[in-house]
């Protein structure tokens, strides 16, 4: 049984300071090319937005209230010039800057925060120190046991032209405990984080461009509520997610679910807000195919999930777009395939449509 819950946005208005209400003369509104589809409501918060950031970074406070402390040794205008170059994603920070993908970015952190300025710059200088403390950017570089790549991989689009992350929880199975797998449990997090961050590579942060994706956990042969790696990954992960990576997964499929699922998590569910409730999607067994397949194309879907697409497949790629015939019951119908080669053995792959 496939369960979605869709419910309207609410939107309640914050009290600003005198700080975000301040005009500045290098920030102007959002121009209207980079914000065709916003209302004059979102404009409004997003333009408040734009000037507390620009203060943060150019009074050099966007990590916190500048202190003696942090700049005793070595500050000087080259430090405060670094700061003014900050980029998250790729996307510079510094809304003077006038680079298209700053508003989509700083729009992200006010959706999370139902457009609330005061709570969408706590989070984005949260986000920030998480980024520094952690590594994001440096995670890229590391090198990675090759266990871990069956665990959480990138691999497809859908029909909207956002990534398609898998997270395979069936691989997940350590019997170590103790010390050694306190280790292993970072090294997990750690090539989550990876992957995410590769992931982040490919998006398109500039108005109607491709700024999320889509993440699909599988639940089959999972270790079970008995394994607290599982419990512990899965909650970390939820978080880290909901903490440093707003409005950035588009929806969250939850597939083969098993009948423990449900009640173990709901907990964790608690955790989140609505609109992120809203974004989960159930699937048991018998409807990940056609759940799936309304989101992405078969050439783009792994063969397990009632795709096309196989591993590491040298004679078919997601450009080789599939064709679908509906045929009647006691009917033919003709396909025409081209040939361009001799000698060469080509096989179709039919697929009964009920």
């Amino acid at each position: 049984m496939l369960v979605e819950k869709v419910a309207p946005l609410e939107v309640d208005d914050d009290t600003t300071t005198n700080q975000e209400t301040s005009e500045h003369d290098a920030i102007s509104e959002p121009k209207s090319q980079g914000c065709d589809e916003f209302c004059i409501f979102e404009i409004k918060k997003l333009t408040k937005f734009r000037c507390r950031v620009e203060d943060a970074i150019l009074e050099n406070t966007l990590f916190g209230k500048k202190k003696k402390k942090f700049f005793s040794k070595g500050y000087d205008k080259k430090n405060e010039d670094n700061l003014k170059g900050i980029t998250l994603w790729g996307v510079p920070l510094l809304p003077s800057k006038g680079h298209q993908g700053t508003d989509v970015v700083l729009m992200k952190f006010l959706k999370a925060k139902d457009y609330k300025v005061s709570d969408a710059f706590k989070m984005l200088r949260r986000m920030l120190k998480w980024r520094r403390d952690f590594g994001a950017n440096e995670v890229l570089g590391e090198n990675f046991d090759p266990g871990l790549e069956n665990t959480l991989f990138l691999n497809g689009k859908d029909k909207e032209g956002r990534p398609l992350c898998y997270n395979v929880l069936g691989e997940f199975v350590d019997k170590k405990s103790g010390n050694q797998f306190n280790e292993k449990r970072e090294a997990f997090l750690n090539w989550r984080v990876h992957c995410l961050e590769k992931g982040m590579q490919n998006l398109d942060f500039k108005p109607g461009g491709v700024d999320s994706i889509v993440q699909i956990t599988d639940l089959k042969n999972s270790p079970g509520h008995a394994m607290n790696e599982v419990r512990w990954i899965s909650k970390k992960w939820l978080m880290l997610l909901h903490d440093n990576y707003p409005v950035i997964v588009h929806k969250n499929f939850i597939i083969n679910v098993p009948g423990w699922f449900l009640a173990l998590h709901a907990l964790n569910l608690r955790l989140i807000t609505q609109k992120s409730k809203n974004k989960f999607v159930f699937v048991k067994s018998s409807r990940v195919a056609e759940t799936l397949l309304k989101y992405a194309t078969p050439e783009n879907l792994l063969v397990q999930y009632g795709g096309l697409m196989r591993e590491n497949d040298t004679e078919f790629s997601i450009d080789d777009k599939v064709l679908e015939i509906n045929a009647r019951a006691n009917t033919t119908e003709g396909i025409q395939i081209p040939v361009n080669e001799v000698f060469n053995t080509y096989f179709v792959q039919f697929c009964p449509v009920e």
